[in-house]
């Protein structure tokens, strides 16, 4: 009878994956709906990929991307021409194999319907897939990110070194698409290195890491060397100074001198040592950084950002009321007052129903994320409390690193984490099993 359920579940996710491929014909109707303004770089970039074969643009796209993202739009280019459409269905494409490597996880880890709650949770999140819709990187990032995941977890089922390796190898690839995942390398490494330990003994842990951490850098490394010999600069991209000193320090300056961002960052632009400048503007406001930190934080845990899903599925202005940021900082008047402009708005009833799916989704997976940490507890299998701890560790981390520069995208990368973290709420008790 459960199995029965479980397969009219499975069933009904199909044909909601299906269904959602039909949002394709938005990219192919109205291209420019899809493009923003990160789109037109990742595109140049590829251009110059599929045209000449070389990773070339810009001084600032070449130093500041890594070359994962625009090789793939390039090679979809390459097979389906220059248009926009095919990109977002295969953007669409890999939702749903996303969601079924959710599911695939439960399975491997003998909880099927943890694997099919997990696998809802992703596809009713409208954070992810209406910025699948857009020419960005945080789609392929979260499949490669995943599926690395997916992979461990087969590796430590059939304990073989070339799964390890796999795993190793995506999550280097998914490094390349978005930096962040560089500091999840040595994360992930260690993690193995304490699961195998008490199960396997230290040194064939010790080896099963080793190649892990091989074939999860080797790629990395190799962009690494080519940006020196090229640019002089042993680093995986300069993102992250840009990102610090142009939104981070900008947004920390504009916050302690009550000016708009532009102008904050055209006080930091004018000085000779601009990093030097963005330290020592957070040094100088430790509270102003705090406090547009837990603000960018909030925004990317909340994951919820109306005015571009608008925009991009029915090309309509979403005009700006605060309420997200009175929802943010707890500002009783401020809701009320954002819900009124929120009614009267130009676009109608659309954008407080997007607004409400967003942060009543959000509202609901946190909830659920934190029974699967009451239920994952009380279960007797120590591998399960690992993947959570590993789990949430991660998915935690990617939800902090954006800090002050934090938006409703950025945590598109994290969504498969968490909805597999919301899918534990669903493990069954021993006594169930029993």
């Amino acid at each position: 009878m459960k199995s029965e359920h479980n397969n009219w579940v499975l069933r009904g996710l199909y044909i909601i994956l299906i269904a959602r491929l039909g949002l394709a014909w938005i990219a192919f109707a109205h291209p420019e709906r899809s493009i923003t303004v990160d789109s037109v770089g990742y595109l140049e970039l590829a251009d110059g990929i599929r045209l000449s074969g070389r990773f070339e643009a810009t001084e600032y796209l070449e130093s500041a991307r890594t070359p994962g993202y625009p090789l793939f739009l390039a090679v979809v280019q390459a097979i389906c021409g220059e248009h926009i459409g095919p990109i977002v269905l295969v953007h669409l494409l890999i939702t749903a194999l996303t969601a079924w490597l959710l599911y695939r996880c439960g399975k491997i880890l003998e909880a099927e319907r943890v694997g099919l709650a997990a696998a809802w949770l992703y596809v009713l999140n409208p954070n992810s897939l209406f910025w699948s819709l857009t020419v960005l990187t945080e789609t392929l990032f979260a499949l490669l990110l995943i599926l690395s995941f997916y992979t461990f977890l087969l590796a430590y089922d059939r304990m073989r070194l070339r799964w390890f390796a796999l795993s190793g190898l995506l999550l280097g690839m998914s490094t390349l698409v978005r930096p962040i995942g560089l500091y999840l390398i040595p994360l992930w490494a260690l993690f193995i290195l304490l699961v195998l330990r008490s199960s396997r003994g230290f040194i064939r842990a010790l080896k099963f890491m080793t190649i892990f951490l091989v074939a999860a850098l080797f790629l990395v490394l190799y962009w690494q060397t080519r940006n020196y010999v090229l640019k002089g600069s042993f680093s995986l991209s300069t993102i992250t100074e840009v990102t610090f000193s142009r939104y981070i320090a900008a947004d920390t300056l504009a916050e302690a001198l009550s000016i708009d961002r532009e102008e904050a960052l055209d006080i930091i632009l004018q000085t000779p040592d601009i990093m030097a400048t963005s330290f020592h503007v957070i040094r100088q406001y430790p509270l102003s950084f705090m406090r547009v930190t837990i603000r960018g934080v909030a925004r990317t845990a909340l994951g919820t950002e109306a005015g571009t899903w608008m925009r991009v599925v029915f090309d309509k202005h979403y005009s700006g009321s605060g309420l997200l940021t009175a929802l943010i900082r707890v500002d009783l008047k401020g809701i009320m007052e954002g819900l009124s402009m929120r009614v009267q708005a130009e676009e109608g009833p659309l954008g407080v129903l997007l607004l409400f799916w967003g942060v009543a989704y959000s509202i609901a997976l946190y909830a659920l994320v934190a029974l699967g940490l009451v239920r994952v507890f009380r279960t007797d299998r120590p591998l399960n409390r690992w993947i959570l701890v590993f789990l949430l560790i991660s998915a935690v981390y990617l939800i902090l690193i954006p800090l002050a520069s934090g938006d409703a995208r950025f945590r598109v990368p994290a969504a498969p984490l968490l909805a597999l973290l919301g899918g534990l709420a669903w493990l069954p008790y021993p006594s169930l099993d029993e």
